[in-house]
């Protein structure tokens, strides 16, 4: 089914107009609202994603629907199964409808869904930019009054622009292949030396001008 296309340009007034009431949504971009509308549902007004359940082997669900009332019934007939869900323009996850003001009443009014996502939104980038100031200013001081996550910010692009000029990084030489182990010296007798005729037992008969020899062990 075709569904119902919300405009950029509506996400982006209701996004201002959440930012009156919720200042937090000022946190994030501007775009970022519209950037996951259109990742999450296409925009479409009544889209339901139902989670995957691997304990019941039931696999992800993914709906878009023509009118209000078709979706909520969906969604309303997916709870009772004990399905998790996700709905409408910001795909808003059930453990989060309370605690933005969602209810099956008002879910898919692009104006609710569209400032709860906002909302959450602006929240993770308030924590980005506690993150900055933690890290110039200490964990004692997260107010961050100097401006520093801006600073940050501002240097984005000339460091996106460094990286995109560097000469890549050569490539790794190859170590050299390891030496041939050496080969082991011959610690056995290394060398033959006469033997004196004093050391010669007197039951060896040697012939006349011969002397016999023995081996030595290490001699020099």
């Amino acid at each position: 089914m075709t569904g119902t296309l919300l405009a950029v340009a509506e996400i982006l007034r209701l996004v201002d107009a959440c930012a009156t009431a919720y200042p937090v949504v000022r946190e994030a971009p501007r775009l970022e609202a519209a950037y996951v509308a259109q990742s999450e549902s296409g925009r479409q007004r009544f889209a339901v994603g139902v989670n995957e359940d691997r304990a019941r082997g039931l696999p992800a669900e993914s709906w878009t629907f023509e009118r209000e009332v078709e979706a909520v019934a969906f969604v309303r007939r997916k709870l009772a199964e004990g399905r998790k869900v996700d709905a409408g323009l910001m795909q808003i996850t059930g453990a989060n409808w309370t605690a933005y003001g969602l209810t099956l009443g008002n879910l898919f009014d692009p104006g609710a869904n569209i400032c709860a996502g906002a909302r959450i939104l602006g929240e993770a980038y308030q924590l980005r930019r506690q993150a900055r100031c933690v890290y110039n200013a200490g964990p004692r001081r997260p107010d961050c009054t100097t401006g520093y996550p801006e600073r940050i910010e501002a240097v984005g692009p000339a460091v996106r622009a460094a990286l995109a000029n560097e000469a890549p990084a050569p490539a790794a030489i190859p170590a050299p292949p390891a030496p041939p182990a050496p080969r082991r010296a011959l610690a056995a007798f290394q060398r033959v030396r006469p033997v004196p005729r004093s050391e010669i037992p007197a039951s060896i008969e040697a012939p006349a001008g011969e002397l016999p020899t023995r081996l030595v062990k290490g001699a020099e």
